[in-house]
């Protein structure tokens, strides 16, 4: 099929179709429009202003209750602390009083059973020495066996086997002591927070009764001063809920 030259100089003159894409201030005049658009049914909803602002005063209210919730823990934790000095006081000064008793007793028989394993331990501990001493002797003792059988001389074979059934016997005795050690050191930690327990129970009681000493009206203020700030704290927190 043959073209005319009025069909050839219309295709030579007429610039090839191009796909264009969406231009980038439309997007953006689009996105500003749906923004203005959410900002007026925002405006114009209370319902959901009231929600939206519900949301936001309750997470505030969160924060600020568990911001107040760790000041009372570290105030009680305070307040734990000068109890247990109070009872460590009562029981230096010889305060008797009858519902004392109990306690300081037991404060007594856990000290006594603490200073005996603490024996222990330091008797553990001397054999432990006593054991790596042996230790290094028998490894001096072995190079000399050990050395004839390197140079293909005559050497006790029954005597090489007992220093090594002799090391294994030390290594084990060791290990069985620093367990026992170890297990002891475990009992002390326990006896030692069972006494902080009955030293706070017994800081709690003389905080009640309040007997007059004078070393005591140092933390007898102290304790006054964290009590109010634990009702303080309480009160908020109670206020937010």
């Amino acid at each position: 099929m043959k073209i005319s030259a009025v069909g050839l100089f219309f295709l030579e003159t007429t610039p090839p179709l191009q796909k264009e894409g969406l231009p980038y201030w439309i997007l953006w005049l689009l996105l500003c429009i749906i923004l203005l658009l959410s900002m007026f049914i925002f405006l114009r909803d209370k319902d959901l202003r009231y929600r939206l602002n519900l949301f936001l005063s309750g997470a505030k209210r969160r924060m600020k209750r568990a911001q107040f919730q760790l000041r009372l823990t570290r105030e009680k934790r305070k307040k734990a602390d000068l109890l247990r000095d109070l009872g460590k006081k009562v029981r230096a000064e010889n305060i008797a009083r009858p519902r004392y008793t109990h306690l300081l007793k037991e404060i007594d028989l856990l000290e006594k059973k603490g200073a005996e394993r603490q024996a222990e331990l330091k008797g553990i501990v001397t054999r432990i020495m006593n054991l790596q001493k042996k230790q290094e002797e028998l490894k001096q003792a072995s190079k000399g066996p050990a050395k004839l059988k390197e140079s293909f001389k005559l050497f006790d074979t029954r005597k090489i086997l007992a220093f090594k059934d002799e090391g294994k016997r030390l290594r084990r005795d060791i290990k069985d002591c620093e367990k026992l050690i170890h297990a002891g050191q475990e009992l002390i930690g326990r006896i030692d927070r069972q006494k902080d327990q009955y030293f706070e129970q017994l800081g709690g009681l003389a905080d009640e009764d309040r007997p007059p000493h004078e070393d005591f009206n140092l933390i007898y203020a102290q304790i006054d001063r964290v009590n109010r700030k634990i009702l303080l704290f309480i009160s908020q927190i109670e206020k937010l809920y």
